[in-house]
């Protein structure tokens, strides 16, 4: 098996095919752990641990990351849960319990109308992460091949899957595996091309936005309960705002990956005096998504691409953010500050920075069904990359979940599985 990405949700996978004694190669562009330095920007977001080694560190649960809890079969996800569980406390973590089909219909019925999300989230500090990284990693038993870029994956007419990957030294390669995982998180859908008979990418959301920025006294969410405040406002058809990532007493930070230049959030650093949440408008409809789109594929890689604005500059179309988004973003974005702005307290923004772009949806995702699958394909995909739910609690459980079911698929090296639920 070769499992591209070796951030949570691809570590995950390769821990869970450990006990299977199969070849597992695990590549990823970036450094091994103990390399990583978070002050270098494309560190940030690849390597050991992914992006979210240095991160808000928040693990969250459920109704976190909604989607997740929808998989199927629900004793596969549970025991992905589990062994998720296991793992964490064997670092002495605890976790909540399995949700329950009672509380998972109970939150389909209230989130069609509420505003606040709200869900358990605990702060995890960057050595446990770390150890959490080196646990996962020496389970595997993989071979690890860092600064190694997979470019694209093809599933051939015999179904064996085709890697070709480039390393830092721009030696290319080849290999060939019985099956795939592709976990390189949110970024990943434009990282890696990938190219099977029949399969188009779909169209899941485009997620664009910036960080609010203001002294942590004067924080317009400093006197909100929980570690990760998440607010949601539904708009017009096809839109819609959220908050995420809140980092009290942090830093925002410039973040690459491949061409994406973007910025996102850290809390574990020493106290900065200032705190940050991302707010991002995200758009459901392919129709309404040419604008954004064009920022993903585009403008959003140069390097130059962060810019910072006080609030007050962007909402009256002026300065370098505004000028970035343009015209109709900069309008949605502005008509969604307004809205938090009321809802949590009004004029609560005032003297704000907003630093972007923060970017978490790239708009095309793999199609998959409910057990992360490629329809007819050996090949599965975990974590952010599938576009449906998005966390480091979210990527190792997915991992662990699509790592299970190669692990099952292995003697008979591999299963029907047409006709099952595609998420769309």
């Amino acid at each position: 098996m070769v499992v591209i990405g070796a951030g949570p949700a691809g570590l995950a996978a390769a821990a869970a095919l450990g006990p299977t004694g199969s070849r597992t190669v695990v590549l990823d562009q970036g450094r091994p752990l103990h390399e990583r330095d978070p002050a270098e920007p494309d560190d940030l977001t690849s390597g050991a641990g992914g992006a979210g080694l240095y991160s808000d560190g928040k693990f969250s649960f459920f109704p976190s990351a909604t989607a997740l809890w929808n998989l199927g079969p629900e004793s596969a996800l549970r025991t992905a849960y589990l062994a998720f569980a296991e793992t964490l406390a064997s670092l002495g973590i605890g976790t909540p319990g399995f949700p329950t089909m009672t509380d998972r219909n109970r939150h389909r019925t209230v989130a069609r109308s509420e505003f606040k999300k709200t869900y358990p989230s605990f702060y995890v500090s960057p050595e446990h992460r770390a150890s959490l990284v080196e646990s996962l990693q020496s389970r595997s038993g993989a071979e690890f091949r860092f600064g190694t870029k997979a470019n694209r994956i093809s599933v051939l007419p015999d179904d064996a899957v085709e890697i070709a990957a480039r390393d830092r030294g721009g030696a290319e390669t080849v290999l060939r595996a019985k099956f795939a995982v592709l976990a390189t998180g949110r970024f990943g859908s434009l990282s890696c091309a990938f190219d099977a008979p029949g399969h188009r990418p779909v169209f899941r959301r485009v997620e664009l936005g910036f960080r609010i920025e203001q002294p942590a006294d004067r924080f317009f969410l400093r006197h909100e309960n929980g570690l990760d405040p998440k607010h949601i406002i539904h708009g017009a058809p096809g839109y819609s705002w959220r908050t995420f990532c809140c980092c009290r007493d942090g830093a925002v930070v410039t973040t690459r990956f491949d061409r994406i230049t973007s910025v996102s959030g850290r809390a574990d650093c020493p106290p900065t005096g200032s705190s940050s949440v991302g707010f991002n408008l995200r758009i459901h409809d392919r129709a309404k998504a040419e604008a954004a789109l064009e920022l993903v594929h585009g403008r959003a890689g140069h390097l130059d691409a962060v810019r910072s604005s006080p609030v007050e500059e962007f909402t009256a179309n002026r300065g370098p953010l505004a000028e970035f988004y343009g015209g109709d973003l900069n309008g949605l974005l502005t008509e969604g500050l307004g809205r938090l702005s009321d809802a949590v307290r009004p004029h609560s923004l005032e003297g704000a920075t907003l630093t972007g772009p923060t970017v978490e949806g790239v708009g095309f995702y793999p199609l998959v069904n409910e057990r992360l699958n490629v329809p007819s394909f050996p090949v599965w995909v975990a974590g952010d990359h599938s576009g449906i739910f998005r966390g480091i609690t979210a990527a190792l459980v997915s991992g662990a979940f699509v790592g299970s079911q190669i692990a099952e698929a292995l003697p008979s090296q591999r299963r029907s599985i047409q006709g099952q639920r595609t998420w769309t």
